[in-house]
Order: structure tokens, then sequence, then C-alpha cells
């Protein structure tokens, strides 16, 4: 139970001059906003939204119960053809019902300046430091390292080698996938069964490390630090700032972590094939 701003075009990629959109979320995370069709109540469209005030749980069904009952009261005055970029909009419905609930009588200037003036500034920040750290991650990535050839070397690989390459990751899930339906597909009895259940498990943890080695970083996901440390070694001197891994090395100490899991469970998908193999003989001899 929230108000909240998004982007006009639905996004958080927001630069001085945008268009925002405000809205009043229910209990539900159902978002009611006005806008040229009308009241519209709708949760996708808002996903990247900043919320700017949250009222407590505990009212949950006063809130709605007022929520609805403004809306359905006051429908008449927020139909399509009243809307008016400047005069009748999306804030003009969010203060009616503040004012309907008796949350204080803010004009449109106070409610700026007390709820979404700092969010606003807060989400700007982050989005300009996730465009600085996308730019500088892809030139990273992109440039050649070699220990034994300088960065200018366009001999070099830019890419860590993995150990295993994509067909490998293929052709060991269809392995397990067949394996699971076989054994589906026999008699059952405890071994049988069990060795069902681990297959199934493990190939669910390998669909599980596929994502998480292919996932792209997002604005929600990359833990931007409280302060740069690059500017607080300048500013302090190196003895003052304790050692943390910069944004770069973070993400690629995660990447690396996912490349070992991946060769983990690679590995013990060939033992569990190996181990299908045997009771598949077993079962037909």
């Amino acid at each position: 139970m929230n108000v909240s701003i998004s982007v006009a075009h639905g996004t958080l990629k927001y630069k001085i001059g945008d268009d925002l959109h405000i809205g009043i979320s229910d209990s539900r995370s159902v978002v009611h906003s006005y806008w040229t069709n009308g009241i519209s109540s709708e949760n996708a469209y808002w996903d990247m939204s900043i919320v700017v005030h949250q009222f407590t749980d505990e009212d949950a069904n006063w809130f709605d119960n007022s929520l609805f009952g403004f809306l359905a009261q006051y429908s008449n005055n927020f139909v399509p053809h009243l809307y008016n970029d400047i005069e009748w909009n999306c804030f003009d419905l969010v203060m009616e019902f503040l004012r309907y609930v008796n949350f204080r009588n803010y004009t449109k200037v106070h409610f700026v300046a007390e709820f979404v003036q700092e969010s606003l500034k807060t989400a700007i920040k982050y989005c300009k430091l996730f465009e600085i750290f996308t730019h500088d991650y892809r030139e990273y990535k992109d440039a050649p390292r070699c220990e034994s050839h300088t960065s200018g070397d366009k001999s070099c690989s830019s890419k860590e080698e993995s150990g295993y390459k994509k067909k490998d990751i293929v052709n060991i899930t269809r392995k397990l996938q067949k394996a699971v339906f076989v054994l589906q597909s026999v008699p059952g009895n405890d071994t049988v069964i069990d060795m069902v259940e681990k297959l199934e498990d493990l190939n669910a943890r390998l669909q599980t490390a596929i994502k998480d080695e292919s996932a792209e970083f997002t604005l929600t996901t990359l833990n931007f630090p409280d302060f740069d440390p690059v500017d607080m070694d300048l500013f302090l001197g190196d003895c003052e700032v304790p050692r943390s891994l910069t944004l770069l090395e973070a993400v690629e100490d995660d990447q690396r972590m996912a490349r070992q899991r991946m060769q983990i469970l690679l590995f013990e998908a060939e033992i569990m094939l190996r181990e299908y193999d045997h009771l598949k003989n077993g079962l037909q001899s």
C-alpha cells in the first residue's frame, strides 16, 4: 500500500524533463492511476516504479476499503475526456485520494518536496551509477588480457577458459532428461525411484546454474557501495580505507564462482549418468 511514481515510458531510465506517472497501490500491489484512458488498474507496468510513501500494513483493510470507495464514488471525475496534462492528471487523482482519507492537506508542491524529490534524486543517482558501471564493465570485458602480452595486443583472448563448452551442457541436460524418461517407463522399485529423484534434482540444479551463469546483472541485483573506494583512497589514503572489491571485481568474482559451480555439476552429472547406465544394464539383463 503505497504511492508510487514511474517514468511515463515504463522504465527507470529517467533524465530531467521526462514525464513522470504517479499512482496508488492497494494491498495486492495493483496500482491505480489516471491517464488518457481514464482510471487504470495494473501491476506489470509498475515493476520499475519508485515508492515515495509507504502506508502501514496494519491498515490494509481500511486502506483498500477507502481506496475502492474513493474510486467508486469519484470515478466520474477521472474519465478520459477530462484528462489534461497540466490541469487534471494522475497527480490530481493521488492528491484527491489523500484528501479523501484526511492524509494532511498537501499542495502538489509540498507533496513533491516532502516525498518525491529525495526519492527521485536517489533513483537518478543509482541509474547514473549503473550506466557508468555498464559502460566500464563492457569495456573491461572487451579488452584483451593475457599475462604474457600487453592489453593492446589483439591476439590475446579476453575471455577466461571455462573448461567446458555450451554443447557439453546441452548434451548433459539431454542425457539427464532421457535417463529420467527411460526410468519412469520401467516398473518402479526403490532403486529406480531413488535414481529418478536424484536425476531430476541434478537436472533442476543444472538448469538453475545455467540461468545464473548467463544472467546479466541489473540495476536491482548490482550491489552499489555507499561510497567509491577509489575516491576514498584519494581523499583519506590507502591505510584509512579497508580493501574492498570494486564493482567490476565483484561481478567477475560472481561469474567465476558460477563457472566453478557449473563445472562441479557437470562432473556430478557424469558420475550420475554412469550410475544410470549401470542400473539400466542391470534392469535389461
